[in-house]
């Protein structure tokens, strides 16, 4: 077994201290209801001739309903998302306009995903955020944050399950594990900004806030009490071929960047 773990540390700060080289490689690839209509609370109606009832405008239910347009602007809907993404033909580009969506996506065949401003892919902290099943598929500028609590399963921001993906440019926040790669070839994972949940401990160990060593010398505690586990890696690769792992910056992860199996990295 071919293992090697890099302590949670910037990866351009390690590349600068001459601890971590990680370069440009060869790529190679291979497949693998009813609605109801009423009027908001609190608004003025009318009579029509028709013996319905209207909003006046200006009413305070005009107001709210302005303030819900306001709502949902700001949370548009991952439905849409995925039916746009449905729509894209494959090699397609797809922008996502700016926003937080809520709900896990999955991308099934191959496009280039591009975010609009940041745009926010918001988990409900029950499994993996994004996870890219489509070889080529290329992901850039997006927010990523609320995966599941993990270890089991192993969740991620990012989940990389297929040939030649690139990832790049993602700013990943609040999850297990930030970019995951497993079983696969020529993955790039360039750029990115991920910050591991500091709030909770790794195995074993601590939040650093608060915490100490117990008379055994051998175990951190806090002395705010027990410690939830949850910390998982920055980037975690598992028998990856050929990766590019470059310019990427990770703080409060477990590991930076971990290795298991693989080759060519």
């Amino acid at each position: 077994m071919n293992r090697l773990r890099v302590v949670a540390m910037s990866v351009a700060a390690l590349a600068g201290a001459g601890l971590l080289a990680v370069g440009p490689a060869a790529l190679a690839g291979r497949a693998r209801s009813q609605t109801t209509t009423s009027s908001p609370a609190g608004c003025a109606t009318a009579a029509a001739t028709d013996g319905t009832e209207k909003v006046m405008p200006g009413s305070s239910g005009e107001m709210a309903g302005m303030s819900g347009m306001a709502d949902d602007a700001a949370h548009p809907s991952m439905r849409a998302l995925r039916d746009k993404l449905a729509h894209t033909p494959s090699g397609g580009t797809m922008n996502v306009q700016p926003g937080v969506y809520r709900g896990e996506l999955v991308i099934d065949h191959p496009v280039t995903l591009v975010g609009i401003g940041h745009p926010t892919l918001q988990g409900d902290g029950t499994g993996t955020v994004l996870t890219i099943r489509a070889p080529g598929t290329i992901v850039r500028d997006l927010m990523i944050e609320g995966s599941g609590p993990g270890p089991v399963d192993n969740p991620a921001g990012v989940r990389v399950q297929a040939d030649d993906v690139v990832v790049k440019n993602l700013h990943i926040r609040d999850t297990y594990t930030g970019i995951w790669v497993e079983d696969v070839k020529g993955a790039q994972v360039v750029g990115n900004f991920i910050e591991g949940r500091k709030e909770v401990a790794v195995s074993g160990e601590s939040p650093r806030t608060g915490a100490g060593m117990d008379m055994a010398g051998m175990v951190m505690k806090s002395d705010k009490g027990a410690a939830r586990d949850g910390r998982g890696d920055g980037i975690s690769l598992f028998n990856a071929v050929l990766p590019v792992v470059t310019g990427n910056t990770i703080t409060d992860a477990r590991d930076g960047v971990y290795f298991e199996y693989g080759s060519g990295t």
